[in-house]
């Protein structure tokens, strides 16, 4: 087989994986599924919950991989900045989007929850991104594509990021001839 000249890098943001709580399963998840059809695997980098931090890792990533998938950081708390970061990094307007807001609306409603307005930053994306509905939760992922770059954003718990990169991101990479080539 002739590979492409094509990576995935991942960038997995949380303190509770650089101080070691828990362990970056997610990452190793998204990689043996790259592996698994045909599509090389690049660095797996993991930050803190720090904006600056967040932003550094995909500005490295970039440099060499044709696609960055973020994980985690896309919830409604202060320490959720994997949005902000992303933008930051791409020098983009973050830009609210009504269609992710009323999927949040819709899923704190069908809880019989209160509708925070700090959930309203969950709808922020980068300009130009395509909203990812999550049907696990209340963190939308994203796609944006970027310079030649795939960038998807995804949420940190795993019931709800790997569906979203089984169903979306997965063959969306397929599509864009990740996997080696016969």
């Amino acid at each position: 087989m002739e590979k492409v000249n094509k990576r995935v890098g991942f960038v997995a943001t949380g303190d509770e994986l650089v101080n070691g709580d828990i362990l970056n399963s997610n990452s190793q998840y998204f990689a043996q599924r790259c592996i698994d059809n045909g599509i090389q695997p690049g660095r797996q980098v993991v930050v803190a919950d720090d904006e600056q931090e967040i932003a550094h890792a995909i500005h490295y990533l970039l440099q060499d991989h044709n696609a960055v998938i973020t994980i985690g950081g896309l919830g409604p708390t202060a320490d959720d900045r994997t949005r902000f970061a992303l933008a930051s990094a791409l020098n983009l307007e973050l830009v609210f989007n009504e269609e992710a807001w009323q999927w949040i609306i819709a899923l704190l409603t069908s809880k019989n929850l209160e509708i925070p307005e700090t959930n309203r930053q969950q709808a922020l994306f980068p300009e130009g991104a395509t909203a990812i509905y999550n049907a696990n939760g209340s963190a939308a992922a994203c796609y944006v594509p970027y310079k030649n770059h795939d960038i998807f954003m995804l949420p940190g718990p795993p019931n709800e990021c790997f569906t979203i990169f089984d169903e979306i991101v997965l063959p969306r990479l397929l599509a864009e001839n990740y996997a080696y080539k016969v």
